[in-house]
């Protein structure tokens, strides 16, 4: 990962097929696109529209749901052994990886005591779930984080500077 921070920002998204995000929260405050003459959510009939900060009411919002306001993660990483340097992102609304990548995150962040520049494999794993709408189980694909190294190695890797590390990996 590039950073500590802003690695997996995490908001509730709202989108609209003609005007692109209407709305983004973070479960305290939202920035809405709002019609000024209605003084409703903005629409593909608005002639003039405003970007105001409302209360975000997270999953009590009358507006979330399916096909509707989610969850969303961007998760941005960087891949070493692609040439250039640039960050690259995947976004997530699945409830199951965000969890996953959260929960990983934390586990890196106390083995090596960051994450930044830390080696890691990001895949795509199947997990089996309930349905929430009518309880029975299915198999959903999943992101997940994982380190090869054993325990030991992790506490010798986490005693070096970030880019040692990354070139000891990769034995530059």
């Amino acid at each position: 990962f590039p950073s500590h921070d802003r690695l997996a920002q995490q908001f509730y998204r709202l989108y609209s097929r003609t005007r692109g995000l209407i709305c983004k929260g973070d479960g305290e405050t939202a920035t809405r696109m709002i019609d000024k003459a209605t003084g409703a959510l903005a629409n593909k009939d608005s002639k003039e529209v405003e970007m105001r900060e409302i209360p975000c009411q997270g999953k009590d919002c009358t507006d979330y749901g399916p096909r509707a306001c989610s969850e969303v993660m961007n998760l941005q990483f960087l891949l070493p052994e692609v040439s250039g340097f640039g960050v690259w992102q995947i976004d997530t609304g699945s409830i199951n990886s965000i969890l996953n990548i959260n929960n990983s995150l934390s586990l890196v962040r106390s083995v090596y005591g960051r994450v930044s520049m830390v080696p890691l494999i990001l895949t795509l794993e199947p997990k089996e779930v309930k349905n929430p709408e009518d309880g029975k189980k299915k198999t959903v694909r999943v992101l997940n984080i994982r380190s090869q190294d054993r325990m030991i190695e992790a506490y010798r890797k986490a005693q070096m500077r970030p880019l040692e590390l990354v070139a000891a990996t990769y034995e530059l």
